[in-house]
């Protein structure tokens, strides 16, 4: 349950990380939608990294 939990705060942190940075346009507010879907993006191509890499480094250490 530990590796879990740790598992959805990276990968939901690495998601707010570039959904920061895919918001450039300083005068264009973001909308709900256009943040959700960067959230989404964000778990999408994140959660297989952290999955792959996560646990062999988890053995290791």
């Amino acid at each position: 349950m530990k590796k879990v939990i740790s598992f959805l705060i990276s990968t939901l942190c690495g998601s707010l990380v570039l959904s920061g940075l895919s918001f450039s346009d300083g005068y264009k507010q973001m909308s709900l939608n256009h943040f959700l879907d960067q959230i989404m993006f964000g778990f999408m191509y994140i959660a297989p990294f952290v999955i792959i890499l996560g646990i062999p480094y988890g053995f290791f250490s």
